[in-house]
């Protein structure tokens, strides 16, 4: 998660209940990540989660207790998608990292991580 771009890793703005923050979009990343402090800042419902492990880009290994079960986010021209379990880890480069999963949602057609673009069709 070093730096804001690699070949599978799209760096977009969203919104978090109204608080701008920079998102990564991992195609690598199994499960959601976000900051300690934005997740304290906002005051989000954080939980004690099994505890694991998780192998960043640069082969450090960082360990995870604490989730939010579930949350929204407004991403590309304000679509809000739910993020269920959004595990708090401390990231560099970014506000929170988040998996691909959600584009099923988007019914996106098209992802290309070379030029940063996603294509989906939204309400026709």
């Amino acid at each position: 998660m070093h730096g804001t771009s690699g070949p599978a890793i799209i760096r977009i703005k969203a919104l978090i209940n109204g608080l701008e923050i920079q998102v990564f979009i991992d195609a690598c990343s199994s499960d959601n990540f976000i900051l300690p402090r934005i997740a304290k800042f906002l005051n989000l419902p954080i939980e004690q989660a099994p505890g694991f492990k998780v192998i960043m880009g640069n082969f450090t290994v960082m360990s995870v207790e604490r989730c939010i079960p579930s949350m929204e986010i407004s991403i590309i021209q304000d679509y809000k998608v739910n993020m269920p379990e959004v595990y708090e880890l401390h990231l560099a480069g970014g506000d929170m990292v988040i998996s691909t999963t959600w584009l099923k949602q988007l019914r996106a057609d098209i992802v290309d991580y070379d030029a940063s673009f996603i294509r989906f069709l939204h309400d026709g």
